[in-house]
């Protein structure tokens, strides 16, 4: 829901106007329900709301799911079955509870170096880097263990040659014994390889079929040169020595 941002805009907005229409005028009187993110009543404002939803039924009574934001962490809070309005002051002391009681933890940084590993047949080691951006909500005593627990997996059948970007494996970290969310590592820059048949390869991709015949032709031409030479010296010496035999 919250990750749907014409979702999250709607359950932010306290009042809303209709415009006008061809069928009647603008109509300024829709009012969000929640009080926790109120323009005009500040008993129950919360300085960092941005939402939810508020609910009742006779049997379910008063219910609110509040969301909050700060530090750059979000919270959504559930209060149930409530007599009255203390869902609001109940989802506050929540939220207070979590904004002082957890952290957030920013373990990867886009485009940021996590390792440095050697590639089979590579010129050089590689840098590996984050994809993307990964932090986790944490108490802060979770936070040397949670940096612990980064277990890097590189794909084994990765050889040279390796391009900018590509995939050479992965990152991830456990959280109470479950493994989290596993973030790609790609390749810093390119590395090339040290066999011959693909340094050769890597050489005639670059070279264009002109040139390729062009050096070829001039191969042959000094081929038939260098035969055409040794050819006549032959001969010129045959000549000589026959001359030779007869004085």
């Amino acid at each position: 829901g919250m990750k749907n941002p014409v979702f999250r805009k709607i359950v932010g907005t306290y009042h809303y106007e209709i415009p006008t229409t061809n069928k009647q005028d603008a109509r300024p009187y829709i009012t969000n329900s929640n009080k926790l993110i109120s323009t005009y009543n500040n008993k129950y404002k919360y300085e960092n709301a941005i939402g939810i939803k508020t609910g009742y039924t006779s049997v379910a009574k008063n219910c609110l799911v509040g969301g909050a934001a700060k530090d750059g962490i979000e919270l959504i809070s559930v209060v149930l079955a409530v007599e009255g309005e203390s869902m609001y002051p109940d989802t506050i002391a929540l939220f207070d509870y979590g904004f002082a009681n957890f952290k957030k933890l920013e373990l990867l940084k886009q485009n940021k170096v996590v390792t440095t590993v050697e590639i089979e047949n590579g010129d050089r080691k590689l840098n590996l880097l984050s994809s993307e951006d990964y932090s986790l909500v944490v108490s802060p005593d979770e936070i040397d263990e949670i940096e612990k627990t980064k277990n890097i997996k590189i794909n084994d059948s990765i050889k040279a040659p390796v391009k900018k970007g590509d995939v050479i494996g992965t990152v991830s970290y456990t959280v109470d014994g479950k493994e989290q969310k596993i973030i790609n590592l790609v390749a810093e820059e390119d590395v090339k390889s040290t066999r011959i048949i693909d340094i050769t390869l890597e050489f005639l991709k670059k070279v264009a079929w002109w040139q390729i015949l062009i050096v070829v032709i001039l191969l042959f031409l000094i081929w038939r040169t260098i035969v055409t030479i040794n050819r006549t010296k032959r001969r010129r010496r045959a000549m000589y020595l026959t001359k030779r035999r007869y004085f």
